[in-house]
């Protein structure tokens, strides 16, 4: 018997895929799916169980951790063989049957490890690892690896030098797909709950060869694996989460000189990484915005030399360059607040935001006096030619980077049938996508064309070439896993979107992106709304909301119910992990924008009965349709008392 223990956190629509695609590989063999949800706030709790009534679902009251969660689902189980198995997967129909004839013919097998490709066709290098000793971390943390992954000293991390397509005997499996021998887990014993989230499967697997078994990477089956959807791969606190994990497992297994040496190299990379990871996050998308302060500043120094001598002006002013830079930063700052920088970036959006930055400069410059003036013409060409510049520069960096980038599906090709090709035009629609051409290709097998269809699937590769089809949508249950599967792998280097729609036809699924159908007409709302705007003003309201209470902290804080989680609260807020208002976690969907969790919500008063996500989501819908920094500016004020919950 099979047991499958998948361990759910917020990826609501990447488990109902897996899930489904988990059942018809279950054909033919004994087994039983067991789901241990982590808290989720996204609707699971209510979705999957209704979905699948023929699985076990333990719904957990908080966050446990990887670890602790597939260890109650093992504690349950009832197999021969275990399989700890991510949520963000699909397996192909054979899957499970040729991974346990596998270990059925190699009684020394004691943990199996498949081929894992991502959402785009492209095989991930973690599906075989060695053992993370002091040399492999160091040549991977160094970068090294990357450079000669075929070098049998080099790339032991993963493994580089054996070939991806052949069977192995590996140290180190995948946690996304973990199979197990159940004698193999008595004795080597559960996941050890030191590891809240990464290196338990590290630790796992090495455990289970001192235990007397071997470890094996099989090729002969692969599944997809879309990595990451529940984790920040760049956030600062996945970097220290994911190497602190290593430095546990090196102080449990390693004599205490490698520990050290290896916890001087994990140390050392912590903080490399996370430096490169908070650059990341304070810059973001800003770059253009430094790019604009410096053509700001650049513009009015050559302006001012220039138009001295074109005038015949003495410009020789105390201070001159602090006040460039002052007219640089009074600059990029009106287009920041102006939404000059808020996608999409149209061209009368950015006019508009020069214009702006134009008024609020000489408005400045009024208030000067005249011993620090230039002249206003030299702000009004300074300003322009740093427009000019900045235009420029945009598209042309735009350019540059849009190769291998697709942003949103606009022409598209459906592999399925008529009732395919109608679902997906219906979920692109809901989803507020709109696109310059969709057609359908039917299976080879079938008569007659259906219309909007263009070939066969023997045709897909010329007719991706010639419509310059920028995505693909693969009905699953017309083309099937396994042929699914295989079609990525052929459209591993194609530069195209793919997304799977599912037996259930309520979203498309692919990397990193989630198109479902609008379950509630009020999200018709959210179609048109400015994100970045939002954003912009929920953070400059938390951080001057911030220094007032940091400012009258002795005289606030007797006013807060919860003074100690307070403290804890303003530190998140002030550094930017989390907002003071925020949406109400009881209704939670997948159109909403990444915005960051807040302390309060607009209806903090409110006790919603059972089953009321509907209203939950209504009430975020229009907290987001209708937003304004007064809204947050009421809310807070009203629960001013509750910013320690």
């Amino acid at each position: 018997m099979l047991s499958i223990i998948i361990v759910n956190y917020n990826v609501k629509y990447y488990l109902e895929h897996c899930l489904r695609s988990v059942l018809i590989a279950c054909h033919g063999i004994e087994s039983e799916i067991i789901v241990i949800d982590n808290a989720s706030t996204d609707g699971s709790k209510d979705l999957i169980p209704s979905l699948f009534p023929e699985i076990k679902y333990e719904c957990q009251s908080e966050n446990l951790g990887f670890s602790k969660a597939n260890n109650l689902g093992i504690e349950i189980s009832r197999g021969d063989y275990v399989l700890l198995l991510n949520p963000d997967t699909v397996v192909p129909e054979d899957c499970f049957t040729t991974c346990v004839q596998f270990m059925k013919d190699k009684p020394d097998c004691g943990g199996l490890g498949v081929k894992m490709i991502d959402g785009k066709g492209h095989f991930l290098p973690e599906s075989k690892r060695g053992l993370p000793t002091p040399s492999a971390a160091f040549f991977k943390m160094s970068g090294l690896a990357r450079l000669f992954p075929k070098s049998e000293s080099i790339g032991r991390y993963h493994l580089g030098y054996l070939d991806h397509e052949k069977n192995h005997e590996i140290e180190i499996l995948s946690g996304a797909f973990m199979m197990m021998r159940k004698e193999a887990l008595t004795k080597a014993g559960l996941l050890d709950e030191d590891f809240f989230m990464y290196g338990e499967d590290i630790d796992l697997s090495y455990r289970i060869i001192k235990a007397g078994y071997k470890n094996y990477y099989l090729a002969d089956t692969s599944i997809i694996h879309y990595k990451g959807e529940s984790t920040k791969k760049g956030s600062v606190n996945y970097v220290f989460i994911f190497y602190r994990a290593m430095v546990i497992f090196a102080k449990k297994h390693f004599e205490k000189g490698q520990a050290s040496i290896l916890g001087f190299f994990i140390n050392s990379a912590i903080y490399l990484r996370a430096a490169v990871a908070i650059g990341r996050r304070a810059i973001g998308h800003g770059w253009q915005l430094l790019l604009d302060y410096a053509f700001l500043f650049v513009a009015f120094f050559f302006v001012k030399n220039w138009y001295s001598k074109f005038a015949d002006k003495d410009f020789d002013l105390p201070f001159t360059i602090p006040f460039i830079g002052i007219y640089s930063l009074i600059g990029v700052v009106t287009l920041y607040y102006s939404g000059s920088y808020d996608r999409p970036r149209t061209v009368l959006v950015q006019l508009k935001g020069w214009l702006f930055s134009i008024l609020a400069l000489l408005t400045f410059y009024s208030l000067l006096p005249e011993d620090y003036r230039f002249s206003r013409a030299v702000i009004v060409i300074g300003s322009a030619s740093a427009f000019i510049l900045s235009f420029l520069s945009y598209y042309v960096i735009k350019w540059l980077s849009k190769e291998g980038q697709i942003e949103s599906p606009n022409r598209i090709l459906v592999l399925g049938n008529s009732n395919s090709l109608e679902v997906s035009k219906l979920l692109l629609e809901s989803a507020g996508k709109s696109t310059d051409f969709i057609a359908g290709l039917s299976n080879d097998g079938e008569g007659i064309l259906p219309k909007d269809f263009i070939g066969k699937t023997s045709d897909l590769q010329a007719a991706v070439d010639d419509f310059k089809v920028d995505t693909l949508i693969i009905d699953v249950v017309q083309t099937g896993y396994s042929k699914t599967l295989a079609w990525l792998e052929n459209l591993e280097h194609a530069n195209i979107l793919v997304l799977l729609l599912h037996e259930g036809k309520n979203a498309l699924i692919g990397s990193h992106k989630i198109l479902t159908h609008l379950e509630f007409e009020s999200l018709e709302d959210l179609t048109a709304l400015n994100t970045d705007r939002i954003v912009r003003l929920k953070r400059s309201f938390d951080i001057v909301a911030s220094l007032s209470l940091i400012t009258t902290l002795p005289l606030t804080v007797w006013f807060i119910d919860s003074k100690a989680s307070y403290m804890k609260n303003l530190f998140s807020v002030t550094s930017g992990k989390r907002s003071w208002v925020g949406l109400d976690d009881r209704g939670s969907h997948a159109s909403f924008p990444a915005i960051k969790k807040g302390i309060l919500c607009s209806m903090q008063h409110i006790i919603w009965p059972d089953n009321s996500e509907k209203l939950a989501i209504k009430e975020n819908v229009e907290y987001l349709s209708k937003y304004s920094i007064m809204s947050d500016i009421r809310i807070f004020f009203r629960h001013f008392h509750a910013l320690g919950k």
